[in-house]
């Protein structure tokens, strides 16, 4: 990503990739790549909050960010620093993704200690007046605070969402990491003037972007501050402008998404307002794993590889937390131990920063069938396998943490109308191939001719639903069986 000035040649580059009909294939290809967030919403028990205290005020104070670890790690470890001991004695964040009763339950039970939560704007506010909200610039909001409740009592805002999912993971007594800030289709709510578009910055502008999402942020720690002290900024921030492309963003050529100066401060203004509400809360942002430099340097945001724009948020970060997919296509080779590189490169890059997995994991069949090619056959065996190498690996290059994708109930992938075919087969292999090998513009060529005359490859490469590793009764697959052995350090996970 991405300076402003280089937005006409990004703009003569996108032209040139692809004729113009091929863009929503394009889009699609990109979304395939896992290039986005593949956090989806989950159904959400109907829990009883009354006896969670909602909301919250948080006595000011002004800590360094080391300050604000110890403070964590003694909240949540009993110790004040887990640099030292085994490799297994500092990986402390475990959990998931759940989200509702039964599945953070099920966690709970399993060994699991963090639950992520997604926070997000559109969940308590699906439509808004931007008119109403033009005036909300970040210097408006911090001069004038008392529009944060204003907003957050309005008959505009409903918080049974938020609640119920706050409600399930502490009723499971699981901590809570909180997601706030997410610019996603899923995460921002829709304009009352044209229900097409949402509340993104190419839409309203950028400042009225911020200081929006600065007053949501401040009302939402305001609320749930006591019970969450660790917050993910965003999602996958460093591959926003692609996640446009991939359909989790609003996509615009010259969008604020390219602009890494916009990114920084998003982020920044993010961590203000979290600080702002609670003073002694940890910030994380979860960088995007699967692209190479390589392939961000030909999309003109070289800036934007995970690298890069750690080294340049490096001084907002707290903690560093890190998601990858290197399974994504191809259930075979497995590809796991890549976890435990990016870990290591992290650390080594940024020796002085704690850094955890907060999102990784291998898609599951719903059923297994002789038919199915074995490019495609992530069984859940495999899946429990995958887990498994992956989890290890991270553990020993150093990390503090996995948070694996995601304890929910899942049907899992279906086999394609008819059972698979040759074609079929061929199609995935060679999906599967580029991404290995990272030819980011070949696969999407090909992808965009081929989705465009072939609507089986669509089915085929959707992969929702399919991460859970809890099936749609609810019952553990075996990789839930795994990770409870990891979490808990069973000898099996050594």
């Amino acid at each position: 990503n991405r300076s402003q000035a280089s937005n006409t040649r990004n703009t003569l580059f996108c032209a040139m990739v692809l004729p113009k009909e091929y863009w929503l294939h394009l889009a699609f290809a990109s979304m395939c790549l896992g290039l986005a967030s593949v956090s989806f919403a989950v159904p959400v028990a109907d829990v009883s909050v009354a006896a969670q205290s909602f909301p919250y005020t948080h006595r000011q104070l002004e800590l360094s960010s080391e300050e604000r670890l110890r403070l964590f790690w003694k909240n949540h470890d009993g110790s004040e620093a887990i640099d030292s001991g085994t490799s297994e004695d500092r990986m402390k964040i475990v959990g998931s993704s759940a989200g509702s009763g039964l599945s953070c339950k099920s966690l709970s039970e399993a060994g699991g200690k963090y639950d992520r939560v997604y926070l997000h704007w559109k969940y308590v506010q699906r439509t808004v007046n931007v008119s109403n909200l033009a005036i909300n610039t970040v210097d408006y909001v911090k001069k004038n605070p008392h529009v944060i409740d204003e907003w957050a009592n309005s008959s505009e805002v409903n918080w049974k969402d938020h609640d119920n999912r706050m409600a399930a993971a502490l009723e499971a007594n699981l901590t809570v990491i909180g997601e706030v800030g997410e610019g996603t289709l899923d995460g921002l709510p829709i304009l009352m003037s044209d229900t097409s578009k949402v509340f993104d910055p190419h839409n309203v502008g950028v400042d009225v972007y911020l200081g929006n999402m600065y007053l949501v942020v401040r009302a939402i720690v305001r609320r749930y501050g006591q019970h969450i002290q660790l917050y993910q900024l965003e999602n996958e921030l460093n591959a926003a402008w692609l996640a446009g492309m991939g359909g989790q963003r609003e996509f615009h050529v010259n969008s604020p998404w390219r602009s890494f100066q916009f990114l920084t401060k998003l982020l920044a203004t993010l961590k203000d307002a979290v600080l702002a509400e609670r003073s002694d809360a940890v910030v994380t942002q979860n960088l995007h794993t699967d692209l190479s430099e390589a392939s961000y340097s030909k999309a003109l945001l070289k800036s934007c590889y995970h690298i890069n724009a750690a080294r340049a948020w490096n001084d907002i970060i707290d903690i560093w937390s890190i998601d990858g997919y290197p399974n994504f296509f191809g259930a075979w080779p497995f590809h796991a131990k890549e976890m435990g590189q990016r870990v290591a490169d992290m650390i080594t890059n940024f020796p002085k920063k704690q850094v955890f997995v907060m999102e990784t994991g291998y898609p599951v069949l719903a059923h297994a069938d002789a038919s199915t090619p074995d490019i495609a056959n992530y069984t859940e065996e495999r899946q429990a396998a995958w887990f498994l190498e992956a989890y290890k690996s991270v553990r020993d290059a150093g990390a503090v943490g996995f948070i694996a994708f995601e304890w929910t109930e899942q049907p899992g992938m279906q086999a394609p109308p008819g059972g698979w075919t040759v074609s079929d087969a061929k199609a995935v292999k060679m999906l599967a191939d580029e991404y290995d090998q990272q030819d980011l513009f070949k696969m999407l060529g090909w992808l965009a001719v081929h989705i465009k005359e072939d609507h089986r490859l669509a089915d085929l490469v959707s992969y929702r639903q399919v991460w859970g590793v809890l099936r749609q009764d609810g019952s553990e697959r075996d990789a839930a069986t795994v990770l409870s052995k990891c979490f808990n350090r069973s000898q099996d996970c050594t």
